[in-house]
């Protein structure tokens, strides 16, 4: 009889400990929200993004983070990111802010715009109607010459690829 009321006198302190271990818990988990503030959801990249890539909802996640540590501009809606590529590399876990993206158009250059598999041409480009500041570090470009070629008592036209490469700066200017 004694053992039975030895094991019920415990069982009954380690329930007691385990309510008191789980007020505490919970005190403190309210403190910690009260001081950080509510949860907000953000989108964040799910892998390392590189510089000019086109932005989608294969790269990002939704992530609850405190208020407190919210960045400014954040983005919270996969919407938002339609038709924007990545201004800076993005790092696995970093918040996706507006001022890390850009919109299509001159600022990002031709080849996000292109979709793959296709590609841009420019004829006969001049000060006037040229693609300057399209073209940045990274796009893969095709240079290609036109030769006349005389065959058969008839002149003819070939067009050939001279160049297939990619565009990278040195000394801060585009080359080839």
């Amino acid at each position: 009889m004694g053992n039975t009321k030895t094991l019920l006198i415990s069982v009954v302190l380690t329930a007691f400990a385990i309510l008191l271990v789980w007020t505490y818990i919970q005190k403190k988990q309210a403190e910690t929200d009260k001081e950080l503030g509510v949860k907000i959801e953000v989108l964040v990249a799910n892998q390392n993004v590189a510089q000019y890539t086109s932005m989608d909802e294969n790269l990002v996640e939704k992530i609850s983070v405190p208020k407190k540590f919210v960045q400014p501009n954040y983005i919270d809606d996969v919407k938002n990111i339609k038709e924007t590529i990545a201004a800076i590399p993005l790092a696995k876990g970093e918040t996706i802010t507006s001022n890390k993206l850009m919109f299509l158009g001159g600022k990002t250059g031709l080849a996000p715009m292109i979709s793959k598999g296709k590609r841009a041409i420019a004829i006969r480009a001049s000060s006037g109607n040229s693609v300057s500041n399209l073209i940045k570090p990274g796009d893969r470009i095709d240079i290609m010459a036109v030769q006349n070629i005389a065959e058969n008592n008839q002149n003819m036209n070939k067009v050939s690829t001279v160049f297939a490469g990619c565009v990278r700066v040195v000394s801060g200017h585009r080359r080839i």
